[in-house]
This record gives structure tokens, C-alpha cells and sequence, in this order.
């Protein structure tokens, strides 16, 4: 389903979400460095980034993996690793979001930690599947909540 921008950035009210035609909405929550879920390797940080699924279509949408979303870094977009501790990421996986409902999703990412701040985000296409037009979430590194 296209809709009219591919990006938007976290930093405001507007960029913070992605509607789609039939009523699937892809809303930012939040993103934090965290220490559960993996050993943190000297140079990386872990990053918990939490996005928000809103199904207000009469249909439920599948989702056929455990890959909610794509974390990229840097200005090449390098891949981050998702981190392989049942601990980062949701356990069960949840496998749709009903109809006129919404879920948290939420997923740990090994970062360089000098490329925290150039952090972006994009709901896979095993959340949204094929026919959603991509969205990427821009400056989340600029919204990351240290570690306290």
C-alpha cells in the first residue's frame, strides 16, 4: 500500500508514524541503550528500539517472522545485528495483530557506539509484508536513551 512519504523523522509529531491506505499504522516508541539480552562487545552498544503496530482494518495482518524492524547506521546505512539472546527480542513472537487492535514490538540491536547517533529504522517486510511501501524512521539516534 503506498502512502505519501517514505521517511519521517522521530523528532517530530508527523514523522513519528506511517499510515497506510487500509488502515495499518506503524507508530515509533522508542529507542534505549540497554544492557539484557547479549554481552555488550567493547565498541557496541545495545539498542532496544520499540515501535507500535495500530490495525484499524477489519482484517487481522500477519506477521510471518520474528524481524519487526531494520536498524541502520551510519551514513552507508550499514546493518545493524539484531542480538541473539532470547532476552532482545519479544519470546513468544506474537504471529498477527487482530483486527481494530495495536501491538508493541519490540527488538535489540548491536550498534558501533560511535554510530549511535546515526541511527535510522525501517518495520521489515515480515511486519508489513510486501505490499506496505517501505518507511524508514529518520534521527533516532538523536532520541536514544542512555543507559542509566
Amino acid at each position: 500500500m503506498p502512502h505519501t512519504n517514505d521517511h519521517g523523522s522521530v523528532t517530530t509529531p508527523n514523522g513519528r508514524f506511517v499510515t497506510y491506505p487500509d488502515g495499518i499504522t506503524v507508530r515509533f516508541i522508542s529507542a534505549q541503550e540497554t544492557t539484557v539480552g547479549s554481552t555488550v562487545q567493547p565498541g557496541s552498544a545495545l539498542v532496544k528500539v520499540t515501535l507500535q503496530v495500530e490495525n484499524a482494518s477489519p482484517a487481522p495482518l500477519p506477521i510471518t517472522g520474528n524481524i519487526y524492524m531494520r536498524v541502520y547506521y551510519g551514513s552507508a546505512r550499514y546493518s545493524a545485528d539484531p542480538t541473539d539472546n532470547t532476552k532482545s527480542i519479544m519470546d513468544p513472537a506474537p504471529t498477527q495483530v487482530g483486527p481494530s487492535s495495536q501491538l508493541a514490538l519490540w527488538e535489540t540491536f548491536s550498534v558501533p557506539k560511535a554510530e549511535v547517533p546515526s541511527i535510522t529504522v525501517s518495520p521489515s517486510e515480515w511486519l508489513l509484508g510486501t505490499t506496505h511501501t517501505p518507511y524508514t524512521f529518520t534521527d533516532v539516534g538523536s532520541v536514544v536513551t542512555p543507559v542509566s
